[in-house]
């Protein structure tokens, strides 16, 4: 299939998927939500994928819905809320879990700004690294007088608490690459020129190893979120147990006991 809003492509075993819509900073359009889910049914281990690379042409990584592209009807006799909720749920939730559910590792870089649901957007995946003039802005409130979303509403008080994500929500406040790497909202902030190679250095790490625990931790950390600690406790054995009958961890258990690096390929 052919793509006209996002460029995708497959490349020593690392798909790598770029935003295409630079003259609108990357906002997400009607098609955009179709093409990005048919991509992500597309990404599978067992196709040999080791891991998701994500980025975008342009000034910016995605400014959110795109709001001037025609998605609302204001003249319709559907009241906006409802058109709201219903694109909501047929598109842009469903493209985010298809995200969040993938079975290999994701990486978000980031060189530009991001905006709106762009932040619940880079904030889905596994890995995300920045660089400093990248700026991640919450503006539903201050120029739409919404709740964020996209999972902003979730990523935000996790990963910054709740009085931080509270000021940035309310004043909307641009948070620099710097600081998001500062206060651990991403995982890293590196200078422009050694973005493309720090990026390409931790694509080679996930790449030799075990692709499919990867996202077993991602959903383990997810729970322990609400999970009390018994519950984590039960949690972490159910998935141990799975885990532990596969082949990678036969090799990691044999390379320890040889005192090598284990072979996950």
């Amino acid at each position: 299939m052919s793509y006209k809003t996002i460029i995708f492509n497959i490349k020593n075993d690392i798909a790598r998927l770029t935003l295409n819509r630079p003259k609108v900073y990357n906002s997400l359009s009607p098609l955009m939500l179709d093409e990005l889910l048919d991509v992500m049914q597309k990404i599978d281990p067992d196709k040999g994928i080791k891991a998701l690379l994500v980025n975008a042409k342009g000034k910016g990584f995605c400014a959110g819905a795109d709001l001037a592209g025609g998605a609302l009807d204001f003249q319709s006799n559907e009241p906006v809320g409802e058109q709201v909720f219903r694109v909501m749920e047929e598109r842009f939730n469903p493209m985010l879990d298809a995200i969040y559910n993938l079975k290999v590792p994701t990486i978000a870089a980031i060189d530009g700004v991001v905006a709106g649901g762009g932040v619940g957007l880079a904030l889905t995946f596994d890995i995300v690294v920045a660089t400093p003039k990248s700026q991640f802005s919450l503006v539903f409130l201050p120029q739409l007088g919404i709740i964020p979303d996209m999972g902003a509403s979730w990523h935000m008080p996790h990963k910054l608490g709740i009085p931080k994500a509270m000021g940035h929500a309310f004043l909307g406040e641009p948070i620099s690459g710097e600081e998001a790497a500062r206060t651990g909202m991403i995982w890293k902030c590196l200078p422009e020129d050694k973005f493309e190679s720090g990026i390409n250095s931790i694509l080679k790490r996930l790449s030799h190893g075990p692709t499919r625990a990867f996202p077993k931790a991602r959903h383990a950390f997810g729970k322990a979120l609400k999970n009390s600690l018994p519950e984590q406790l039960e949690y972490e054995a159910e998935i141990q147990r799975e885990l532990c009958n596969s082949p990678e961890f036969k090799e990691g258990v044999h390379a320890f006991v040889e005192g090598r690096k284990p072979d996950f390929s």
